[in-house]
């Protein structure tokens, strides 16, 4: 509950800021909106937490999903708020540990048995969260550091495969009909998202592993070209301007669209560049694909600039690729208080440039 008031709060105080930065208005609006100081809301919760998990029963269900459900939140606190990766990391890092002394007590080697489902599925989120940080070698990096044998890579597919009926097993028999179908309805977008990722996680390590470079770049373009046969139908509906389809549906269409156009740019660069052609850098950087990018992109956050958050690591990519089309993408009111003052963004682009050639 503390972690929940954290973020609210400096929500609001989010809100406040960009209310000041208006014209002042009349009396009868109720003036401006009351102060919260989210930070130590924020403080607080961290010193809770720090007292459970001394006394944390690892046998317990409700205690494990409430360890997690918390370090799912400070996570989000840090992307919405935080000002560099090193807090966000500092929590990862404590979370990755968690788990290790986790499965050192239980010895079950299956994740069923040792993360109640809800607790998998937050999880799943924020190793989504990690992976898209600027920083590129974050997740498998923490994830090393903390002494896990298991791959990251097959984890995350392990927790996503275990979690895609999670509602409806939570909830059976009660589950409703009409949610049931909605699970149906965005299934495949999720599945691809999660596709890419795995990939994109995939080329992390072989970039982390091998001194010489991220390996053969066929063999990657082979396997990022399968994943984009599989889900050439969600690609095509990502280049409609006019698909009548429920908002929530479409928005899972174009994350996935972002996210695998973003994953081509950002291997098809990293090749470019380990050839130090400067001749391939202009003439093989596929500006039809970096053209279908920043449009998928404008599409995601044309109504809701707050989306953009959901679209981070595209961002990136195209901000260190494509400057100015990046900048002009995203020029509006109040920007500032959507990905500068607020979240990771503003402050990651410096770090992303140094990381990625």
């Amino acid at each position: 509950m503390g972690m929940i008031l954290a973020i609210s709060a400096s929500e609001l105080e989010t809100m406040r800021r960009a209310q000041q930065l208006k014209p002042r208005p009349p009396a009868r609006d109720g003036g401006a909106l009351p102060r919260h100081d989210g930070v130590a809301y924020y403080r607080r919760a961290l010193e809770d937490f720090g007292a459970m998990l001394r006394g944390l029963d690892y046998r317990s269900a409700q205690c494990l999903n409430e360890a997690l459900a918390t370090f799912f939140l400070m996570v989000v606190y840090e992307q919405q708020f935080g000002r560099h990766t090193s807090g966000m990391e500092a929590h990862l890092r404590g979370l990755y540990a968690f788990l290790a002394t986790l499965f050192a007590t239980k010895g079950d080697s299956s994740w069923a048995a040792r993360v109640p489902l809800l607790g998998q599925q937050l999880l799943l989120f924020t190793m989504y969260i990690n992976l898209n940080l600027s920083v590129p070698d974050s997740l498998p990096r923490l994830w090393r550091e903390a002494g896990h044998k298991t791959s990251c890579v097959a984890v995350m597919d392990q927790l996503f495969h275990n979690t895609r009926d999670a509602l409806r097993n939570m909830w059976t028999p009660g589950y409703p009909t009409e949610e049931l179908v909605d699970d149906i309805s965005v299934s495949r977008p999720l599945q691809f998202y999660h596709e890419c990722c795995v990939l994109k996680t995939k080329l992390l390590l072989a970039q982390h592993d091998q001194s010489a470079g991220a390996g053969d770049e066929a063999a990657w373009q082979r396997e990022l070209d399968q994943i984009g046969r599989r889900f050439q139908d969600l690609l095509a509906v990502g280049r409609r301007p006019d698909v009548d389809m429920r908002e929530h549906e479409l928005q899972a269409i174009q994350f996935a669209v972002a996210e695998y156009r973003s994953l081509a740019v950002y291997t098809h660069r990293l090749f470019c560049s380990s050839r130090r052609s400067h001749s391939c850098r202009d003439t093989c950087c596929r500006r039809e694909l970096l053209a279908e990018t920043l449009t998928t992109l404008r599409r995601v956050i044309r109504d809701d600039r707050e989306m953009a958050v959901r679209v981070q690591w595209p961002l990136l990519v195209l901000r260190r690729y494509m400057e100015s089309e990046a900048h002009q993408l995203l020029r509006g009111e109040n920007i500032d208080q959507v990905l500068g003052s607020r979240g990771l963004f503003h402050h990651l682009g410096p770090l992303w440039d140094s990381r990625v050639a």
